[in-house]
């Protein structure tokens, strides 16, 4: 797993369709992971 950060120890696990993953890293992984599902 990749995993794409730059400070801190918490993020996101985002998992693609094709199966892969990684990890983006946040100050707020909560508010992260909300943006990311949230519909356009």
């Amino acid at each position: 797993m990749w995993a794409y950060t730059v400070f801190g120890n918490r993020g996101v696990i985002v998992y693609l369709k094709s199966g892969k993953s990684f990890l983006l890293g946040s100050q707020r992984p909560e508010e992260l992971a909300r943006s990311i599902v949230q519909p356009l």
